[in-house]
């Protein structure tokens, strides 16, 4: 089931404002090479401002509505040649995503939506396969410390609203914890508001696992991968009890 097909057409106003990550990003890109891929692209919001830096760039996502998006974006964005879009699972990548790649980004908690630590293992692997010797992966996730988590005790929560064709869009959530599985759920609901005053809902629900900084360390090493770095913001600032991201960075060894 396709988890954002609902809320496909909402996504974007709530994200297209966030670009904290895109310098990180191009920065890495300048360090490991202009070849990427991005797996869990969705929308495609950072697919445009890598391309127009100069990479060529892979989009990855199971999300067919959220594709559709991305192509609506890039057409007019930049040309076709710098940006291919593929749907596809993270943990089996299609034979088409087959590398080299200099950089594997996952961005946004895009690793968490792979809900079982299984699958999450999985989901390394695939990056080092494609990876070329001595390439970088990248991965933003949630820093799971227990003021943020206790948080999610299931209440509703008016998370935000923005301005949209004319109406305004409002979005709630309600998010519980499973601390024994290290599972979020979430339910999801974007309340649209048009001009003429009819009012919709669009509802969602998903679960995401986290992980700690000494599991996707243990992770990496055991996909192979060597000189595993974690830092808490995009300016590379360390991780800490303080941090809300959790930024890691990791090498595929090279040859012998």
């Amino acid at each position: 089931m396709d988890a954002y097909a609902p809320i496909a057409e909402f996504y974007d106003s709530e994200h297209d404002e966030f670009a904290e990550d895109i310098e990180w990003y191009v920065h890495l890109a300048g360090v490991a090479g202009p070849r990427m891929l991005e797996m869990g692209c969705g929308s495609g919001r950072l697919l445009a401002p890598l391309a127009v830096a100069g990479n060529q760039v892979v989009g990855l996502d199971s999300s067919v509505a959220m594709l559709e998006r991305a192509g609506t974006r890039l057409h007019a964005a930049v040309a076709r040649g710098d940006v291919r879009l593929v749907p596809g699972s993270m943990e089996d990548l299609p034979d088409t995503v087959s590398g080299p790649f200099d950089l594997v980004i996952i961005p946004l908690n895009g690793l968490l939506h792979v809900d079982a630590p299984e699958g999450q293992q999985h989901v390394l692997a695939e990056a080092a396969r494609v990876l070329r010797s001595g390439g970088l992966l990248a991965i933003d996730v949630l820093h799971a410390i227990p003021d943020a988590l206790t948080a999610f005790d299931g209440r509703v929560m008016h998370e935000g609203s923005w301005e949209i064709d004319g109406g305004v869009i409002a979005k709630f959530s309600s998010r519980t914890v499973d601390w024994t599985n290290q599972l979020i759920a979430a339910e999801v609901w974007y309340d649209a508001l048009g001009g003429d005053g009819a009012l919709s809902r669009h509802r969602t629900a998903f679960a995401m696992r986290w992980v700690s900084p000494a599991e996707i360390a243990l992770m990496l090493t055991a996909a192979g991968f060597v000189d595993v770095n974690l830092a808490g913001g995009y300016d590379g600032s360390p991780l800490s009890d303080m941090s809300d991201r959790m930024l890691v960075v990791a090498r595929k060894p090279d040859a012998r």
